[in-house]
């Protein structure tokens, strides 16, 4: 055991750092997006860290302690105070290191990940920053750091991570020696302090001009944008390796370039290839660390919107130097933040642009592997990063022997197959553009020289039926347009007369009229927290952010604070437009808005359909309210589909809760399932709760098509077969079976065909003739396929049989005394989680001890079973992981069936089958093949 000092910290703040402070431009933005989406994890930072060795946590422990006294930032929580919203910096916060056993090995380890990315943070309550130690063995462990991007940033990673191991070492007995580290609340007030002076206003001018008239980039999508698009992502990368690196060397040293110049010349050339462009903007943050603050920890990160016009006769060494000059000379204006910048820019504009570009680059540099630790091993691991901020995002990691490229894209825009060709273009230019820097331009991007056709996602959009996608600054506007000073109208009372006084006050006008447009006003979503604040502090009432988004005018907003919750389908407010008049409703969002008769694929829009129905009474409009609020959307129909607006399996419990909070009464998760919209659940309030543990569950009850039936994995739940429903057509009716109260007690099952038996006796109660779809992941797999063989027995037809990751049985032999083993009860563990879709801490003790009992009796029927010959076709999903569980077999679904069967491979682990990312990979497979003739 290492020696370590017996010392104890207390953590206090310093006399450098004030207690309350303003907080920075930057820190402002996301305390508005936390306001408009409470508790979103778009903004939590995850860093986890494996540790090989003997490991000290008292010392681990006290390193932390003494890292959270030296940087108020991790110390400090956010709070309104007049008018204003500041930062509190508190003297004494324990962080504690929270210490977990997880079992599972790589597997246990990214589940706890994945959950650890969904707890997000109260900016008012705090901690904003949490340490969790993952103990996977006696020398393995993996120390897990999660904070708020409102408090950090990736400069202030390397320096948590610094003095973390310098100060565990000097807890162990080394000598350590730091002086006083900056306070980010101290730059906070510089900022505003500065933001009032000369230079400000220069590098706001210098922006300004350089800005002036840039053509707005809109990347071609294979689908259109809509102000409800998911900020889901994925990945596509490429390398650059060591023999074409010196090259790349060479050109660094003949034209004095930094790798990040190199890379954004090659990726104003991707760009301008995909685009047809070569006037183009490109967002990319700089660190901002003023002298002062090198050491300290907090949210200085910024953007800069960096505008290079390659357009002309160049080669590409000339636009190597056009690169460097244009950035050079942002540099020296990096320091002007970018929120602010938006906000200045929109001045001209109606309403807000979101943001001044589409596509980031961010170049990283490959870390040194230093020993900092004491012995002890240490490395960062991979995180699997689900969203992303823009629509494409370049990071490129930068090494001594090449560089690799990863792409950061929207799912909701952007097939895998269009950015993967993409990134083959893009290192195509690289290659060609290294061993040949003074080709010219037009011909490297001539389509010749570098095949890809960037008409062909504007084809696939117009061939739908849909408009190419639109300036993302478009406003989504319902026809109303700002009042001339003829035709305004005054406040008819004091309320109105008080408010247009505070929305006059907030704009920097001398009067508004009642039916003006906050947003045609100059306002723009900076300014909304100031006015709610003014609001509260001067009426005493309470006004929703939303509400300036969905109702912009003085009447709109007075008469939502008096008609709160109306029992009519439209909301009037005298001669201005009603919120709910018609289909095209005018919403301004935060994210890129769309033509208002755009057609949106997928459903995914958050306007109410032209057949869309408003609520039609006060329960009606509760929990219309309540359903846009869990699934982010400006409005909700009562007729609109809760899964085809995006929402899950993880959004149910949520939604359950906040109707029990709000209504005062409980909505049964099979209700959501089988009747997911505003108008079914009404109607389903009065009826007795169901129980979502019956053996037979209604994922989608109602459709005159054939049903699907999903067989649960050996956890025994279905509930997670949820994620599946937006990829099924709304006319097939959808069951999930269960082993819950079927596969227990003394009578229950003593094999597999006889739980299959039971299953098939359950699908012709609903279904009684209907040719069969099944699917099954894991054990639901097996014994789908063991009801399908069934069911030919019996002269019944099997339509589908879709196999999830389900490996075919051979007896083996396992003794009734013979405990199962460890290994087998953390894969019986992980399947219980999985099948909830959830985590685990939903499941009471009772309900986890019923289901581990359960599955543990279903391993052993697995052990004794023989999967038997099918006489048909099989579809079967299969990851790398189980390939050699199915070698050592030694038969596969192919020698099972008859039919011959497709195969397609997961790049996933077996636990990670029903995980939400993979099932949208899955589900429009699965839906496919569900909607194949036969």
């Amino acid at each position: 055991m290492p020696q370590r000092r017996d010392q104890g910290t207390e953590v206090v703040a310093t006399e450098a750092e004030p207690r309350l402070a303003p907080v920075s431009v930057g820190q402002e933005a996301l305390w508005f997006i936390d306001q408009v989406t409470p508790g979103t994890s778009q903004y939590l930072m995850t860093f986890p860290f494996r540790m090989t060795g003997e490991l000290d946590v008292p010392a681990l422990e006290n390193a932390l302690d003494r890292l959270v006294a030296r940087h108020g930032a991790l110390r400090t929580t956010f709070v309104e105070r007049d008018d204003q919203v500041c930062q509190v910096v508190h003297d004494h916060v324990r962080v504690p290191l929270f210490v977990e056993d997880v079992a599972g090995g790589e597997s246990g380890v990214r589940q706890r990940l994945l959950r650890e990315a969904d707890r997000g943070f109260d900016l008012t309550t705090g901690p904003l920053f949490r340490a969790t130690l993952l103990r996977c063995g006696d020398r393995e462990h993996v120390l897990v750091l999660a904070t708020h991007h409102i408090i950090f940033d990736g400069g202030s990673l390397d320096i948590v991570v610094d003095e973390l191991a310098e100060f565990y070492a000097d807890e162990l007995g080394a000598a350590s020696s730091k002086g006083q580290a900056g306070q980010y609340a101290r730059f906070a007030i510089d900022e505003r302090a500065w933001l009032d002076g000369e230079e400000s206003r220069e590098e706001l001018d210098f922006w300004r001009a350089t800005l002036s008239g840039a053509p707005q980039l809109t990347l071609p999508t294979d689908r259109p944008r809509s102000s409800a698009s998911s900020v889901t992502g994925d990945l596509a990368q490429f390398t650059v390796g060591e023999q074409e690196f010196e090259g790349v060397r060479s050109l660094l040293a003949q034209e004095r370039l930094t790798p990040f110049m190199f890379a954004h010349a090659l990726h104003h050339l991707a760009v301008a290839h995909l685009t047809g462009l070569r006037d183009i903007v490109v967002g990319s943050p700089v660190s901002n660390r003023p002298d002062g603050f090198r050491d300290a920890v907090g949210y200085f990160v910024n953007m800069m919107a960096l505008r290079v016009d390659s357009s002309g006769e160049r080669t590409f060494r000339d636009l190597l130097r056009q690169v460097r000059g244009a950035l050079l000379d942002a540099y020296e204006n990096q320091r002007y933040p970018y929120a602010r910048l938006v906000s200045a820019l929109a001045t001209t504009e109606r309403g807000l642009r979101p943001d001044l570009f589409d596509t980031v680059l961010l170049v990283e540099y490959e870390a040194s592997g230093e020993d900092r630790w004491g012995g002890l091993g240490v490395t960062r691991l991979e995180t699997d990063n689900s969203t992303t901020k823009f629509e494409l995002g370049v990071s490129v990691i930068w090494g001594d022997r090449g560089f690799e490229t990863d792409i950061a894209f929207r799912t909701a825009l952007f097939d895998r197959a269009t950015i993967a060709s993409f990134a083959e273009h893009y290192r195509s230019l690289a290659l060609r553009a290294i061993a040949e820097p003074d080709v010219e331009l037009a011909s490297l991007l001539s389509a010749d020289a570098v095949p890809f056709d960037r008409e062909e996602p504007v084809r696939r959009l117009v061939g739908a039926g849909a408009s190419p996608a639109s300036r993302r600054d478009a406003a989504v506007s319902g026809g109303s347009s700002s009042k001339s000073p003829a035709a305004r109208r005054a406040p008819r009372n004091s309320r109105e007369e008080t408010f247009a006084r505070l929305v006059a006050e907030v704009l920097g006008r001398e009067s508004v009229g009642i039916d003006d447009d906050f947003f045609e006003l100059g306002g723009h979503s900076l300014l909304i927290p100031r006015l709610v604040s003014r609001v509260r502090a001067v009426l005493g009432v309470d006004v929703a952010i939303r509400w300036v988004f969905e109702s912009p005018t003085v009447a709109g907003l007075v008469d939502r604070l008096e008609n709160p919750v109306p029992d009519s389908p439209t909301r009037s407010n005298g001669h201005a437009s009603s919120v709910r008049t018609d289909s095209r409703i005018q919403v301004r969002r935060l994210v890129p808005a769309s033509p208002p008769d755009e057609v949106v694929s997928g459903g995914s829009s958050s306007k109410l359909s032209a057949a869309g129905r408003a609520p039609r009474n006060s329960r009606e409009e509760i929990l219309a309210q309540l359903f846009a609020e869990v699934l982010d959307q400006e409005l909700v129909g009562i007729d609109d589909d809760f899964f085809d607006l995006g929402g899950h399996s993880l959004l149910i419990p949520r939604l359950v809760s906040r109707v029990r909070a709000v209504l005062g009464v409980d909505v049964a998760i099979p209700w959501l399932l089988e009747s997911p919209t505003v108008a079914g659940l009404v109607d389903r309030l009065g009826s007795p709760v169901p129980d979502a543990l019956a053996p037979l569950l209604p994922l989608r009850a109602g459709g005159d098509l054939d049903p699907v039936f999903f067989l649960p994995p050996i956890g025994g739940l279905s509930w997670a077969y949820a994620r599946f429903l937006p990829f099924i057509p709304k006319g097939r009716p959808v069951y999930g079976l269960q082993a819950t109260r079927l596969i227990s007690g003394a009578d229950r099952p003593g094999t597999l065909r006889q739980v299959a038996e039971t299953y098939l006796d359950l699908i012709t109660g609903v279904s009684p003739g209907s040719p069969l779809s099944l699917v099954g992941w894991s054990l639901g797999g097996v014994v789908a396929q063991e009801i399908a063989v069934l069911a030919q027995e019996s002269g019944r037809p099997v339509r589908d049989l879709v196999l999830l990751d389900a490996v075919p049985s051979v007896p083996r032999v396992i003794p009734a005394d013979e405990a199962v083993s460890s290994e087998a009860m953390e894969a019986i563990t992980d399947s219980i989680r999985g099948s909830v879709g959830s985590e685990a801490d939903e499941l009471t003790e009772s309900l986890f001890g019923e289901l581990l009992d359960t599955a543990t009796h279903c391993f052993r029927l697995l052990a004794a079973h023989r999967s038997r010959p099918f006489d048909g076709h099989t579809v079967s999903f299969e990851t790398d992981e189980t390939g050699p569980l199915r070698s050592r077999i030694g038969i596969t679904w192919t020698d099972l069936s008859s039919g011959g069967v497709d195969t397609h491979r997961l790049t996933c682990l077996h636990s990670e089958v029903m995980d939400m990312p993979i099932v949208r990979r899955t589900g429009p497979a699965v839906a496919g093949i569900l909607a194949r003739p036969r």
